[in-house]
């Protein structure tokens, strides 16, 4: 129940489970506070995903890449990208390994609240932790840049995804084809839409 809520973004109601199986003297594990902490993230709850990380180290259970990945979530999803970066550091800093779907979600978050800046600098560490980024993060670039009209941007996106040897969609090519023509340039938009 507890995940069942949490992938709902109902975290209060996850807390609630988690507390009525504490109350019953059943232990809980990382996966459990993970779960109460993914919630938190889902609905971009900084300040309880927090409380919930303290509470997992307080109760001795183990703080793995998840439990770092919750809270860095909730920290993006909550627009708070300096505590992110905190979050980031700290769980680099005590030898968590952050795989590159922390990276892709946030880049993926950001995106879709317009922040090119913060999506362009995860991408840059993405990069630089020597992870690879899926289509959907390149498709959520380019859509990005597409919605602001910003049609080099958003074919140097593609451009990139081509060289990370990743297959082009259809959306892809109707998001470039959009980007174009909201930049008022309809004549490169058909461009994308003949290909």
């Amino acid at each position: 129940l507890i995940f069942a809520c949490a992938k709902a973004g109902e975290s209060e109601r996850a807390e609630i489970w988690f507390n009525r199986m504490h109350s019953l003297g059943l232990k809980a594990n990382s996966f459990t506070y993970n779960g109460v902490m993914a919630g938190c993230a889902r609905a971009g709850k900084l300040d309880r995903a927090e409380k919930w990380w303290n509470r997992t180290r307080d109760a001795g259970v183990e703080v793995t890449n998840a439990t770092y990945h919750n809270v860095i979530m909730a920290a993006v999803r909550a627009g708070a990208q300096a505590r992110a970066e905190g979050w980031l550091r700290r769980a680099k800093k005590e030898g968590a390994q952050m795989q590159a779907s922390t990276y892709c979600a946030a880049i993926v978050t950001l995106c879709k609240v317009g922040h090119a800046e913060h999506a362009e600098q995860w991408f840059a560490r993405l990069k630089i932790e020597g992870h690879q980024a899926d289509g959907a993060t390149y498709n959520s670039l380019i859509a990005l840049y597409s919605s602001k009209g910003d049609g080099e941007r958003a074919e140097k996106w593609f451009d990139e995804m081509v060289r990370a040897g990743l297959q082009a969609r259809c959306h892809t090519f109707n998001l470039l084809a959009e980007a174009w023509k909201n930049a008022g340039q309809p004549e490169r938009a058909g461009k994308w839409l003949q290909t």
